[in-house]
C-alpha cells in the first residue's frame, strides 16, 4: 500500500514540477512608474523560511462590512503591509460553495493579484477575513477516486483553508490531495527522513544505491548518492547516506566532506550523528562538533519542525528543494475569524486577534494537556502521545495526559488536545496561558450549518489563539487531525499556523481559525537593528536618498528569550515587498533615486539559525525628498456623524490625488487639493488605514510618477457585539 502511494506521488511530482511556477517566481519588487532601485548588499544565499507580516496576505470580502471590520483590526494589530490586503468582489454566497466558484471567484483572483503586485515570491499565508464560505463541494474530485477505502472516508466536502493550502492541485484539476499523506510539509516518523525523495530515473538510482549499501557495495552507493546530492543540494539526508556509505567503504575523508555538505544543507539531528556507528567517530571532528553544538538536540523518534516556505518544493521524505527543482509547494491558509451563526460574533473574533497580538515571545509558563477517555475521539490520537510527551519533556515543558473529557484542576494551559462531541467551558477552573493553542477531534467542529456538537470557536472564546475543526464528517482518522506533536512543534518556536500544518497530513477537510502569526515560544536572534535616512547630492548632481541599516549582533539572552538563536540571514522589504535576502552583515545601504520620493516603509527581518527559522522584525518609515512633492492627508471627525469622516488631501504640482483604503482607490481628487467624505458604514469599523497617492502626468498625458504619502489611521468607533455574518 505504501509503495503504491509513493509511486503515485512520484508520477504526480514528475507531471506537476513546472506547473504554475509563474505564481511563485514572479518579480520580487514592483516600483513606481519610471523608477529604479539600487541595492548595495552582497549577493545572498537562497531564501529560507519563517513567517513575518510581509508573508501574510489578508483576503477581504469587499461586499461584507464584517469582513472589512475584522481585517481593519488585524492589519493594524499585526502591521500587515498595505499591498498584502486583497479586497475581492463577487465572493460566492453561502456557507458551502461549488468547486468551480472557489477556483474562479476566490483562488484565481487571489493568485492573479499576488502576481500583479509582485508578492507571489513572499506569500506564505492566505488569511481570510470574515464573510467567506467555510466549505467547498468537491464531488468532481472524489468521483475520480478508484480506491474503495478512499471513497468511503474522503467525503466530497473540503474546507476553504484546506483547498487554498492545496492550491496547485486545484489549479491542475488534480485530486491527489485526497491522499492520506498529501501534505508533504507535515512531519512524520524520523525514518521517513531517508525515504526516497525522487521521481523517475533518480528514484531508481536512489533505490539501487540503498540496496547496494545493504549488500556491502558501499563505494558505488557512496558515489551515486554523492551525485544525486550534487543535483539537489538541499537534501541533507541524501548527503548523510553518502557519508555513511563512504565511511563503510573506509574513505573517511570523503565521508567527512559529505557530512559537512549535509550540515550545510540543513541537517539538524545531532543525535543521529552520535548514535550511527558509521558517523559516530566523524561527529567528534572539531568542525562537526562545533556545528552540532548549534543544532537543536531533538529526539529522533519524530521529524523535527521546519519553517515554511512557498518557494520550496516538499519531497516525500519531508525535505525540500527549490520549487523549480520539483517537489510540491503549498500556501498555508487560515480564517482570521469564523463569523457565522453557531460560530463567533465580530466582537469575539476581534477579541481573539487582539489578545493574540500581545503574546509573541512571552514564553508563558503552563502545561500541555492531552485528554484521554474511552471515546474513540481521544484513543485515535493516543498512539502519538508518547512522542509528544517525550519531546516536550526534553524542551523543559510540562506535559500530561488528563483523564476525562476536560481538565478538572486549576491548570494554566499552553496547549490542549481534546476528543469529545460536546463540552462546556463556562464553569472551567483552568485557564489558557497567553498564546495557547487548542483543538478537539470531533465530526462537526467547523460545520456551521448545524448546532450539533461544540464548535472550535468555543476554544477561541475561552482564550486560545488558534483552533481547528472539520467542515464535514472526517471519521476518527489521525491523519485528518493535528498529531499530538503539534504542541511540541509549537513549543519549539514555530508560528501557530506552521504548527498546525506541520502536524496534519491530510488537511483538506480542516478549517483552521485564528492568528497565524502568534509565536509565544519563538527564539529569534536578539540583534538590534537601527535605521536612518540620509539625503545627499551625488557627483552627477542628482539627489540620492540612502536608508542606512545597522545591525548589532548580540548573543546574550535579553528580556524573556531563554535561548536566542544566532542570525542566519536577513530579509529586506521596501513598502511591503521582498527586495533581498542577505547574509547577516552589520551594515546595509539601500539607495533610492530622486524619482522614488515619498513615504518609504522599510522592514528588516532577522532569521535565526534553527530549523524552525524564527524571525525578529524591525520596521520604520521615512519621508524621502525628491523630484516630486509628497501628498498629505488629514481627516476631520464629526461626533454627530459617527459613520462619516471628511478627508482633506493636498500635494503641490499633482495632477490628481487618489485616496486609498489599503491598496484600493476609494476616491480621486482632481488637481492639487480637495476633500472627500468617507463612509464607514461601507468600509467597516475598526482602525481605517488611508493614504494619499499623488499622480503626476507628463506632457503626453501619461502618468510619470505616483508618489505615496504617509499612512494615516482613522481611529475606530465602537463595534457591535452581536454581529455575525453569513452569505445568503
Amino acid at each position: 500500500m505504501l509503495e503504491n502511494r509513493l509511486h503515485l506521488w512520484r508520477m504526480f511530482l514528475t507531471r506537476i514540477k513546472d506547473f504554475f511556477l509563474k505564481f511563485l517566481l514572479a518579480p520580487a519588487l514592483g516600483l513606481a512608474i519610471g523608477c529604479s532601485l539600487v541595492v548595495t548588499v552582497v549577493l545572498s544565499p537562497a531564501a529560507r523560511a519563517g513567517v513575518v507580516p510581509e508573508n501574510v496576505m489578508v483576503v477581504v470580502n469587499a461586499d461584507s462590512v464584517p469582513s472589512r471590520t475584522l481585517a481593519n483590526h488585524y492589519c493594524e494589530l499585526r502591521d500587515i503591509p498595505t499591498n498584502n490586503v486583497i479586497l475581492l468582489d463577487d465572493v460566492p454566497k453561502g456557507l458551502t460553495i461549488e468547486l468551480l466558484d472557489f477556483k474562479e471567484r476566490i483562488l484565481m483572483p487571489i493568485l492573479k493579484t499576488l502576481d500583479e503586485r509582485g508578492l507571489a515570491a513572499q506569500a506564505k499565508v492566505i488569511a481570510y477575513s470574515a464573510g467567506f464560505p467555510a466549505a467547498v463541494k468537491i464531488d468532481e474530485h472524489t468521483a475520480k477516486l478508484d480506491d474503495s477505502t478512499a471513497k468511503k472516508y474522503q467525503l466530497p466536502t473540503a474546507s476553504l483553508t484546506g483547498l487554498t493550502f492545496f492550491y496547485r492541485f486545484i489549479l491542475a484539476d488534480q485530486f491527489s490531495y485526497l491522499g492520506w499523506e498529501s501534505n508533504l510539509y507535515a512531519r512524520g516518523k524520523f525514518d521517513r527522513t531517508f525515504r526516497n525523495p525522487f521521481s523517475g530515473t533518480e528514484a531508481e538510482e536512489f533505490d539501487k544505491a540503498i540496496t547496494e549499501m545493504a549488500s556491502g557495495d558501499a563505494p558505488q552507493a557512496a558515489e551515486t548518492l554523492k551525485r544525486l546530492h550534487g543535483s539537489h543540494l538541499t537534501l541533507s539526508a541524501v548527503a548523510i547516506k553518502s557519508a555513511e556509505a563512504y565511511s563503510a567503504a573506509d574513505d573517511q575523508d570523503a565521508a567527512l566532506l559529505m557530512l559537512k555538505k549535509a550540515i550545510a544543507a540543513g541537517w539538524s539531528y545531532p543525535r543521529y550523528l552520535k548514535e550511527t556507528p558509521a558517523l559516530k567517530k566523524l561527529s567528534t571532528e572539531p568542525e562537526i562538533a562545533a556545528a552540532m553544538e548549534g543544532m537543536a538536540n531533538m529526539p529522533i523518534s519524530m521529524q523535527g519542525p521546519v519553517g515554511f516556505s512557498a518557494l520550496r518544493g516538499w519531497m516525500a521524505s519531508g525535505e525540500a528543494v527549490p520549487v523549480n527543482q520539483g517537489g510540491v509547494s503549498y500556501l498555508m491558509s487560515c480564517m482570521l475569524g469564523a463569523v457565522y451563526p453557531n460560530g463567533s460574533s465580530i466582537r469575539q473574533a476581534v477579541d481573539v486577534l487582539d489578545r493574540s497580538a500581545t503574546c509573541d515571545r512571552t514564553y508563558p509558563d503552563g502545561e500541555f494537556l492531552f485528554s484521554l477517555t474511552g471515546d474513540v475521539r481521544t484513543t485515535t490520537r493516543m498512539p502519538g502521545f508518547a512522542d509528544a510527551l517525550v519531546y516536550l519533556a526534553e524542551q523543559g515543558k510540562t506535559a500530561k495526559i488528563t483523564r476525562g473529557s476536560l481538565p478538572t484542576g486549576k491548570n494554566r494551559v499552553n496547549g490542549l488536545m481534546l476528543g469529545t462531541a460536546t463540552f462546556d467551558l463556562l464553569t472551567k477552573k483552568w485557564s489558557f496561558a497567553p498564546g495557547a493553542i487548542a483543538e478537539n477531534l470531533t465530526s462537526l467542529g467547523a460545520a456551521y450549518t448545524t448546532s450539533s456538537q461544540t464548535k472550535l470557536n468555543e476554544l477561541l472564546h475561552a482564550g486560545a489563539v488558534m483552533s481547528s475543526g472539520s467542515v464535514t464528517e472526517p471519521y476518527s482518522l489521525q491523519f485528518k487531525f493535528p498529531h499530538p506533536m503539534m504542541y511540541a512543534y509549537y513549543a519549539e518556536g514555530v508560528t501557530a499556523i506552521e504548527a498546525y500544518y506541520l502536524s496534519i497530513t491530510s488537511p483538506y477537510q480542516t478549517l483552521i481559525v485564528g492568528d497565524p502569526l502568534c509565536q509565544p515560544f519563538a527564539r529569534p536572534p536578539v540583534d538590534q537593528v537601527d535605521m536612518s535616512l540620509q539625503s545627499a547630492v551625488g557627483a552627477d548632481a542628482q539627489l540620492v536618498n540612502t536608508v542606512r541599516i545597522r545591525r548589532s549582533e548580540k548573543t546574550a539572552s535579553v528580556d524573556a528569550n531563554p535561548k536566542p538563536t544566532k542570525a542566519h540571514h536577513v530579509e529586506l522589504f521596501v513598502n511591503g515587498k521582498m527586495m533581498q535576502v542577505a547574509r547577516p552583515l552589520q551594515n546595509y545601504n539601500l539607495r533610492f533615486p530622486a524619482k522614488l520620493s515619498g513615504e518609504l516603509e522599510i522592514a528588516v527581518a532577522v532569521s535565526g539559525n534553527h530549523p524552525a527559522e524564527p524571525m525578529m522584525r524591525f520596521s520604520q518609515s521615512f519621508e524621502a525628498p525628491g523630484d516630486f512633492a509628497v501628498p498629505v492627508l488629514k481627516t476631520e471627525f464629526d461626533p454627530k456623524e459617527s459613520l462619516r469622516s471628511v478627508v482633506d488631501v493636498q500635494c503641490e504640482g499633482a495632477d490628481s490625488i487618489e485616496i486609498q483604503y489599503f491598496a484600493d482607490t476609494i476616491a480621486t481628487v482632481s488637481g492639487q487639493k480637495g476633500s472627500e467624505t468617507i463612509d464607514r458604514s461601507v468600509l467597516g469599523d475598526g482602525p481605517l488605514r488611508l493614504r494619499a497617492v499623488a499622480v503626476f502626468v507628463g506632457d503626453d498625458g501619461n502618468a510619470i510618477a505616483k508618489i505615496q504619502g504617509k499612512r494615516v489611521v482613522v481611529l475606530p468607533v465602537e463595534i457591535e457585539s452581536d454581529v455575525t455574518t453569513v452569505q445568503d
